[in-house]
C-alpha cells in the first residue's frame, strides 16, 4: 500500500497493548477432571525443540486413555513401532522442556500440559505398554509442571466438530497424495490399499 507506515513487529508487551492474556490459572498437578480428559483422550500434540533442530509439533494418536496417569505429576506415553519418527526423542535429549495439547472428539476444550519429559527404556515398562502383541521402542515420561483444562476459542470458530463445517464432498485418499509424490497417480487405489494394511500390521 502506497503511503502506508512500515509494520513493526511485537517485541513487548508494551508494543501490542490491545492484546489481552485470556489464559486460565495453571495448576501444578493434574487434578480429577484434567486426569478424566487424559484418560479420553486419543489424541495429543507434542510441541519439543532443540538448540540445534527447528521446533517440533508431533500428533500423537491411539486409543483414548493411551497416554497412562502414574499420579497427578507423572504420565507416560508410548513410542509407537509405526511413528517412525524421532524428532521428539531426539530433541528431549537435548532439551526436556514439552508442552502436550490434549484433544477429545466433539469436545472444543483442550488440556495444555507443561512440563519436562524423559526417554525410557526398560523392558518392563516397556511390556507394560504393548498393543496388538508388540512392544513400543520407548515410553515417554513426563513431569507436569503447569496443567490448564479450559475451552478452546480456535476449535469454536474453526466448527471442526460440526457436521457442517468443511466441504461435504471432500475427501483425502493418503494413497493418492503418495501415489502423486511418486509420480504415479494412477497408482493411488494400490496405494491405498499399502497404507490400510500398513494401518493394520505394522502402526504398533
Amino acid at each position: 500500500m502506497t503511503g502506508a507506515a512500515p509494520a513493526s513487529p511485537i517485541t513487548t508487551d508494551e508494543d501490542a497493548p490491545g492484546l489481552r492474556d485470556m489464559s486460565l490459572p495453571a495448576e501444578p498437578v493434574l487434578d480429577d477432571e484434567q486426569c478424566g480428559f487424559i484418560a479420553s483422550s486419543s489424541l495429543v500434540f507434542v510441541m519439543s525443540g532443540a538448540p540445534d533442530a527447528a521446533p517440533d509439533v508431533s500428533p500423537r494418536g491411539d486409543l483414548p486413555g493411551f497416554v497412562k496417569i502414574v499420579d497427578r505429576r507423572y504420565l507416560l506415553m508410548p513410542d509407537r513401532v509405526g511413528n517412525n519418527r524421532v524428532d521428539t526423542i531426539r530433541n528431549v535429549v537435548q532439551d526436556p522442556r514439552v508442552a502436550l495439547v490434549f484433544m477429545k472428539a466433539r469436545d472444543e476444550r483442550v488440556l495444555v500440559v507443561d512440563g519436562t519429559a524423559v526417554n525410557r527404556t526398560e523392558a518392563g515398562l516397556l511390556a507394560a505398554h504393548k498393543a496388538n502383541g508388540r512392544t513400543p521402542r520407548s515410553v515417554m515420561e513426563i513431569t507436569v509442571a503447569n496443567a490448564v483444562l479450559g475451552p478452546s476459542h480456535a476449535l469454536a470458530l474453526s466448527g471442526i466438530w460440526s457436521h457442517e463445517a468443511g466441504d461435504p464432498g471432500f475427501t483425502f485418499s493418503l494413497g493418492a497424495a503418495l501415489a502423486g509424490q511418486m509420480g504415479n497417480p494412477a497408482d493411488a487405489a494400490a496405494t491405498e490399499e499399502l497404507v490400510e494394511n500398513d494401518y493394520r500390521s505394522k502402526l504398533y
